[in-house]
């Protein structure tokens, strides 16, 4: 959480990758650059202290009855989606 409070502080939105009862799909959240993405333990997630500290959570919508993807695929998927958010913009 001190990480992500200095940063907020230099004015970079940070956004959890985590599941919550509060967290947006991540293709509808309202980003604003510069963006931090924190992920969390494979098993574990981001505290929830982590992301409290937080300006949003976002998850990726799942199919079927699998509720989570591997912590490295799913920031490579919110990376991406980043990437095309920066070179798509007019």
């Amino acid at each position: 959480p001190d990480a992500v409070q200095e940063l907020s502080r230099c004015g970079v939105q940070m956004i959890a990758l985590e599941q919550t009862d509060q967290s947006v799909d991540y293709r509808l959240y309202p980003y604003h650059f510069p963006v931090g993405i924190v992920v969390g333990h494979e098993v574990e997630g981001v505290s929830a202290e982590t992301v409290r500290a937080c300006d949003g959570a976002i998850h990726l919508p799942m199919l079927g009855t699998k509720t989570s993807l591997n912590v490295s695929v799913a920031a490579a998927v919110e990376l991406y989606h980043l990437s095309s958010l920066i070179y798509n913009s007019p």
